[in-house]
């Protein structure tokens, strides 16, 4: 199935399914969100490709990036989150940049220049997840340390056990991704119990489908990010019973969104939104590859060591 969702891509883009994806028009868009989560995805699953040549266009992107404007976004600390997994998946040293402190910029000392939580919630949660990757340090002069960052999503829960995006949401997949960014921490006391709240919000947004949504709306992304943290945690989203409603698992909720084409749709509903689409297909195939690792053993997604 993993396959199946990386052909559906190559068929998007005109790439013949016996050939690499990244050639062509897919490296035109290294640097881009759904792009570089796929090249990660196929790295995490190892599957065959040409890794060194999207690396190489990627570090082209960054440094090009930062020789005109001196930093990859003003705004957005997750443009650093995810393009260093992507590099690091793809087996490159972030740290190794010779003109600028990568990791750095987009994490612990982020806040020379904007703070790290400018775009939201998701800028603490990635900058661990990131962190948290290859276990780097945080060295002692940063501007922010590793605990401030933890204290700082644990600080953003909800009476509800949820996390939102903005302190006035409640969100899914921001939950989903908190969980993630503190699963290394979950034998510390405080944030145990911020995860055992965490898990019991995203219980009661399971349907009697598997899925999870509130009551008119779920999705196939909230599902994916809902797996992909199960798995970060050492739960199996196939046999906790806190995550099985009527037989249903979220795998077998995720699979609903599955189309004929190998792709994955946002919506079940009988609209636009229920044909395959490149964010719910990438999604997808991170909770499918979570989940394939969780099986065999391997470290979770976004943990290289």
């Amino acid at each position: 199935m993993i396959e199946e969702i990386v052909n559906w891509k190559k068929t998007t883009m005109g790439i013949a399914t016996d050939q690499d994806l990244m050639q062509d028009e897919f490296l035109n868009y290294a640097g881009t969100s759904t792009v570089d989560w796929f090249a990660f995805g196929i790295a995490r699953s190892q599957l065959s490709d040409d890794y060194s040549g999207y690396a190489t266009r990627l570090v082209q992107h960054v440094k090009r990036s930062y020789e005109e404007n001196n930093t990859l976004d003003e705004r957005k600390a997750t443009e650093w989150h995810r393009i260093g997994l992507t590099l690091s998946a793809l087996g490159e040293d972030i740290k190794s940049f010779d003109t600028m402190d990568f990791l750095g910029d987009g994490t612990y000392n982020r806040g020379y220049t904007a703070p790290l939580d400018t775009q939201g919630l998701n800028g603490y949660i990635w900058a661990l997840i990131l962190l948290d990757s290859r276990s780097y340090e945080v060295p002692d002069d940063a501007y922010e340390t590793r605990e401030e960052m933890i204290n700082a999503v644990l600080s953003a829960q909800k009476k509800s056990g949820a996390f939102g995006l903005t302190e006035f949401e409640e969100d899914i997949d921001i939950t989903a991704m908190a969980l993630c960014a503190l699963a290394p921490y979950k034998k510390q006391q405080n944030v145990k119990e911020a995860v055992s709240r965490a898990l019991i919000f995203l219980s009661r947004k399971q349907t009697t489908n598997g899925d999870f949504g509130d009551v008119s709306l779920q999705s196939s992304e909230s599902t994916a990010q809902v797996i992909i943290a199960l798995t970060a945690l050492g739960i199996d989203p196939e046999d906790d019973q806190r995550f099985v409603k009527s037989g249903k698992t979220a795998l077998d909720g995720l699979l609903q969104y599955r189309n004929e084409d190998g792709g994955f749709a946002h919506s079940r509903l009988e609209t636009e939104e229920n044909v395959s689409n490149e964010i719910a297909s990438e999604q997808a195939l991170l909770a499918l590859i979570a989940y394939e690792r969780f099986q065999k053993k391997e470290t979770s997604l976004y943990r290289f060591e």
